[in-house]
């Protein structure tokens, strides 16, 4: 009789019997070993197993025995281990879900258990806007001293920029694949692949040589949802991975975040509408994740503060840069120093103040 990895790992390879029927399975038999020792007619008299799944486990079983020793010698090979919902690794976030996988590999180094975790996910056809957000955001959960675990799917668009963004500042990330560990997908992100086992991990439910399929980018999104405390979704149409990652997360009582865009822009369309039926909370920096969350964040500070992803003219750029060096201004100060009328300078703090970038206090003194 093989080791139990080995016949979690062949279990889930057979068709028919995902991870919720493979759980009961096992429940219903009394242990995975009597499970893969039990006949057909065991299976639905002796333990009450329905006809039809009793029939797809015993025609498939040899064959899955038999791929799952193959797929557990090419993961040595690459260095990646698999990781059952029976060993005291298997993250534990990932373990409250009901549909979580029973087996899946993993390669790298990241403490899948860390204190904090979220997911950033959004359209691989991403705006400036979308990934200028997504640069901010990584970049400002860097400097809140927290290290969170950045999850997403490896994706073109949003995906790629969290992993890269991620990798660039020291933050742990991990990518979950719709591939096998041994053929990324997809290919041109390699590189940074490979970065990421550095200080992260890959992941996947599939075998290492297991090639990209459209079903398979759908099952992934369940654990990048699972893995994390909250999901970001940045950019994304009416339909949709990040969407379907959002109502994942929903069905997971997590969090989910979503950035407001224009009504009429195709990439904001999705998020609007998150927001819009109370599915998402609106968000425009780390500091509204840390609040809705409860984080207790002590490190945050004005290094958070400013919204660099929005777009500001030549004269809000000048404006803003002595607020923030002055910290706290006068507007006689600003003007004096800016050499402009003062109805035009009223006109950009105004502009600064609608973006969120800068505050009004009282004596028409100005901060960041």
């Amino acid at each position: 009789m093989s080791d139990s990895k080995t016949l979690l790992l062949a279990l889930t390879q057979i068709q028919g019997i995902g991870a919720v029927s493979a759980r009961k399975l096992i429940s219903a038999c009394g242990g995975l070993k009597k499970l893969f020792l039990s006949t057909y007619k065991e299976l639905v008299f002796g333990y009450a197993v329905p006809p039809r799944i009793a029939t797809l486990f015993a025609e498939g079983r040899d064959s899955a025995l038999k791929e799952a020793v193959q797929a557990l010698a090419g993961a040595k090979q690459i260095n990646a281990r698999l990781v059952t919902f029976e060993d005291e690794d298997y993250p534990r976030r990932l373990l409250s879900c009901d549909d979580a996988p029973i087996a899946f590999f993993v390669k790298g180094n990241c403490n899948l258990d860390a204190k904090y975790s979220i997911a950033i996910v959004g359209s691989r056809r991403a705006t400036k806007y979308g990934l200028d957000f997504t640069k901010t955001l990584v970049q400002q959960l860097a400097q809140s001293g927290v290290s969170p675990i950045i999850v997403s799917g490896l994706a073109y668009g949003i995906d790629i920029e969290a992993h890269r963004v991620a990798v660039e500042n020291n933050l742990p990330t991990v990518a979950v694949l719709g591939s096998g560990l041994n053929n990324i997908y997809p290919k041109s992100h390699i590189n940074t692949a490979n970065k990421i086992v550095d200080n992260g991990a890959l992941i996947s439910e599939f075998f290492p040589d297991d090639s990209p399929d459209a079903p398979n980018f759908i099952r992934r999104n369940r654990i990048i949802a699972g893995l994390a405390d909250c999901v970001v979704v940045v950019e994304t149409g009416l339909k949709g991975g990040a969407l379907t990652t959002a109502d994942i997360a929903f069905s997971y009582n997590r969090d989910v975040f979503a950035l407001p865009g224009n009504i009429n822009g195709r990439m904001s369309v999705g998020c609007n509408a998150l927001i819009k039926y109370n599915k998402a909370s609106l968000v425009e920096s780390a500091d509204d994740i840390f609040r809705v969350m409860n984080w207790d964040i002590k490190t945050v500070g004005k290094q958070l503060s400013m919204p660099a992803f929005v777009d500001m003219t030549a004269d809000e750029k000048a404006v803003f840069d002595i607020i923030e060096k002055k910290s706290t201004i006068h507007f006689d100060d600003l003007e004096s120093l800016l050499l402009i009328k003062s109805n035009q300078l009223s006109l950009v703090l105004l502009q600064l103040e609608f973006k969120g970038i800068i505050r009004t206090l009282p004596g028409k003194y100005y901060s960041v």
